[in-house]
Parts: structure tokens; sequence; C-alpha cells
């Protein structure tokens, strides 16, 4: 995750940059990363813009519209995706990452339901 994140220049290919390899998308020109269990083919929806501490640290947030997805047949186990065989990694801030260790059920609950 963090080779992909790299601040290269426009036109440099990024995938190779990273040691990865591309297989071509069914709807969109970018490609999927090959080996990857999820791959979400997206068209852009908006970017935002997000100021930073200096007036050249500009930060987005790019928002996309799913067109596909693909899941590895693999990762899925009785017709649901088995996150802990994908064993996801978030990035959550500053130089933080976090790895997905179990996973939980919560029941929601209408305004009106009492607390059990």
């Amino acid at each position: 995750m963090n080779q992909t994140a790299m601040i290269v220049e426009r036109g440099v290919d990024e995938l190779h940059a990273a040691g990865l390899e591309g297989e071509p998308a069914r709807l969109v020109r970018p490609p999927l990363i090959k080996g990857s269990p999820v791959h979400f083919e997206c068209r852009l929806h908006q970017i935002v813009d997000l100021p930073g501490r200096r007036p050249s640290s500009i930060h987005q947030v790019v928002i996309g519209q799913v067109l596909a997805v693909h899941i590895d047949d693999g990762a899925i186990v009785d017709g649901f995706v088995d996150v802990m065989k994908m064993r996801p990694i978030a990035r959550l801030g500053y130089k933080d990452y976090a790895s997905v260790e179990s996973v939980f059920q919560m029941e929601k609950r209408m305004p009106e339901d009492k607390p059990r």
C-alpha cells in the first residue's frame, strides 16, 4: 500500500514503479492489480481538495462511482466475502496502518428499541 502512494511526476507508470503488474479491466482504461483478491472498476465522480499545513501541501480525496466489482472465488465462503482470508490493510493516518485481526457483527436497532 505504501509503495502505491509514491509522489511521482505525471506520466510515471506507478504500477511499474511499485513493482506491481496490471491486467486489463473490463469497463475502465486503468489496469487492475494482478493478484489482488478484490478489484473495483470506478468512474471519477468528484475530487475534493483538502488544505494542508502549507499552501503547497494540498491533499485530495477522490470519490468514484463503482461500475464493477470483481472478487476472487477463493475469498468467498458460503456466499460471503471472508475478510479474514484476505487480511486487508487499512491506512489510518500519520504513518499508521492496521491489519484486520478479527471480525464481529452487530445488529442495527431502531431508536424505539430498548437497549439489551
